[in-house]
């Protein structure tokens, strides 16, 4: 978990710190440093009500007394926000980022912009957190067209487990994570697993996509649009149930619910040896 906090902290202040390429090497000064440093203590702590609440005061405070406010300021802020949006504390990192939109809007030029762009990119990444989190429990109905032209519908499936898994070709960590999804399938499918693979290739990769998945000899149901209005990121599904990050999974029970979202690695053997414990 500690490692997982970790790389969310850098990936969040290098996406900060990527607003302005002419800032990129301006070290921090003192307070957003000693900032910084605080929030690292806090991320390798349990985490609490008043912990947060403190993060978010201090935030408060180093954007009032930056004078001016500037990317130093933007980028340990946004920082936390990120942390607080890991920890799914999404009231406070609502409020951390429109704080940031609203302290944005002074910096003048394209920098200003582009941290006012962040800020409610950042805003519609909790909306989004949010509304899979409330997914929990709830039916998800899949169907459509598979690589290879049939019609797909999750009532074939009825009474199975079902990994929901959207990906692409061009999908870095969805290629990494393949021989572990893979892996689990062959463990577990004669056991009542199924999985539904969603591509989110362009409607012209077809055959791409169809020797992609012979050649790596993925032996489950693939969906594909073909439809160059509906392809990619604008795929259907992929738009429903809000997916803008690949790869991207669902777990579905046997009633047809979610009951778990983004299994990968580790989480997914696990999770599926819960859910198969004693025969189930």
């Amino acid at each position: 978990m500690r490692k997982l906090i970790a790389s969310l902290l850098f990936c969040a202040l290098a996406l900060s710190a990527s607003l302005s390429q002419a800032q990129d090497e301006q070290e921090l000064d003192e307070k957003s440093q000693a900032f910084l440093d605080e929030l690292k203590k806090i991320a390798e702590g349990e985490g609490s009500d008043e912990v947060y609440a403190k993060l978010v005061k201090m935030s408060d405070e180093l954007i009032a007394n930056a004078k001016p406010f500037g990317i130093n300021e933007y980028r340990v802020v946004n920082t936390a926000g990120g942390f607080l949006l890991s920890r799914q504390e999404f009231d406070h990192a609502t409020h951390i980022y429109k704080a940031l939109k609203k302290a944005s809007a002074s910096v003048e030029g394209e920098l200003g912009l582009q941290m006012v762009q962040v800020a409610e990119y950042s805003l519609e990444n909790v909306k989004t957190a949010v509304a899979k989190l409330e997914m929990i429990g709830k039916p998800m109905e899949i169907a459509g067209t598979t690589v290879a032209g049939e019609e797909f519908s999750m009532e074939q499936y009825k009474g199975k487990i079902v990994l929901v898994d959207f990906w692409a070709t061009w999908c870095g960590p969805c290629i990494a994570e393949l021989p572990n999804v893979k892996a689990n399938y062959e463990k577990y499918h004669e056991k009542g697993l199924e999985i539904v693979g969603i591509s989110l290739d362009e409607a012209k990769k077809q055959a791409a996509v169809a020797k992609f998945i012979e050649e790596r000899g993925i032996n489950w149901v693939n969906l594909f649009s073909s439809d160059p209005e509906a392809t990619g990121w604008t795929h259907p599904l992929a738009t429903k149930y809000g997916v803008n990050a690949i790869p991207a999974t669902f777990l579905i029970d046997r009633e047809g619910n979610i009951m778990a979202m983004d299994v990968r690695g580790e989480q997914l053997g696990a999770k599926l040896e819960e859910v198969f414990a004693d025969g189930k």
